[in-house]
């Protein structure tokens, strides 16, 4: 087995170019089973996928066409229930009809009935007038007489003192210094008289010769100003004449 081993290898190292190209050969071959094989699960997987979209197609449409056989089947069936609520209201319509050609029948006899009452009557007037209807009685006719006032109440401003001005005097007063004579407690004012001239005289007519210098609030001028009193009054109802009726009710 080893003398063999060494042969080949001596006939490889010998046709060098000869293994080259068998082992160039060898692998192309392999290559082109591999990408056949990978060609052909391309391809099928590729119609297994068309196959699914096939089968997927067939049922959409399948569907499509129960739904539109379900639509159907409603459209029909609305349009039969449609056609039941017409017939019911053209029944309905018919027996309206003849109840009300009943009551026009019935209320025919009754007014024949009265004509021939009338007749019979006396014709009646009254403070109106009178009227001759079809069949020949009179009939009183109400003539509106608008004579009765109808009343309202409304109410008025009554003033009881009109608007005025006040005019105010107002006095002003002022902290001033005053000298007072304690002997006989007048007020000692310069440019009245001199003050110490005054003391000196009780003190020589056996007075006290003395005084009280303090302050007192004294009016110095006038404030004058207006004041504007408005107008003072209330309110009255009295009553209106709106408008006029008749005996009956009737209002103008």
């Amino acid at each position: 087995m080893k003398q063999k081993f060494e042969n080949v290898k001596g006939w490889i190292r010998d046709h060098k170019r000869r293994t080259v190209g068998i082992v160039i050969a060898f692998l192309l071959v392999v290559g082109a089973g591999v990408f056949g094989a990978v060609g052909v699960n391309s391809v099928n997987a590729q119609r297994g996928v068309e196959k699914t979209e096939d089968t997927k197609t067939v049922k959409t449409a399948k569907t499509e066409k129960s739904e539109t056989k379900k639509e159907t089947d409603k459209n029909t069936e609305e349009g039969e229930q449609k056609e039941e609520t017409e017939d019911e209201k053209v029944d309905s319509t018919k027996s309206t009809e003849a109840q009300s050609e009943s009551t026009k029948e019935q209320n025919t006899g009754t007014a024949s009935t009265s004509g021939t009452v009338e007749k019979t009557s006396k014709p009646v007037s009254g403070n109106g007038g009178s009227q001759t209807t079809t069949s020949g009685t009179k009939q009183s006719v109400h003539m509106h007489s608008y004579t009765i006032p109808v009343y309202g109440s409304d109410q008025k401003w009554v003033v009881d003192q009109a608007a005025w001005t006040e005019t105010v005097n107002e006095p002003i007063y002022e902290m001033v210094p005053v000298m007072i004579c304690n002997d006989c407690g007048k007020y000692l004012q310069k440019g009245d008289i001199d003050p110490y001239e005054h003391i000196e005289w009780h003190a020589l007519n056996g007075g006290k010769g003395s005084w009280l210098d303090t302050w007192e609030s004294v009016q110095t001028g006038t404030n004058t100003y207006t004041v504007d009193h408005p107008e003072q009054g209330h309110w009255e109802s009295y009553s209106v004449v709106t408008g006029y009726k008749c005996s009956c009710g009737a209002v103008q």
